[in-house]
């Protein structure tokens, strides 16, 4: 199973409190965090991730800024 042996390899996690996941071997998208119960993270090494990172990136600016034009 390509994908938990990949998730499992630290040398595709950077980082300490804010880990990043790499791994162009994994084609899952979202991955689970580290600890358990934290959550879920952007595979970067998948071709979309960087799409997903920049709508995110841009899209919560844009909708709090809709947000409050209508105040």
């Amino acid at each position: 199973m390509t994908e938990e042996t990949e998730w499992a390899d630290p040398q595709n996690w950077s980082g300490r409190f804010f880990a990043i996941y790499f791994s162009k071997r994994d084609p899952r998208l979202w991955v689970p965090k580290r600890r358990p119960g934290w959550g879920w993270t952007l595979n970067m090494g998948h071709p979309q991730a960087g799409a997903w990172l920049l709508g995110v990136i841009v899209l919560i600016p844009l909708a709090v800024a809709a947000a409050a034009a209508l105040d």
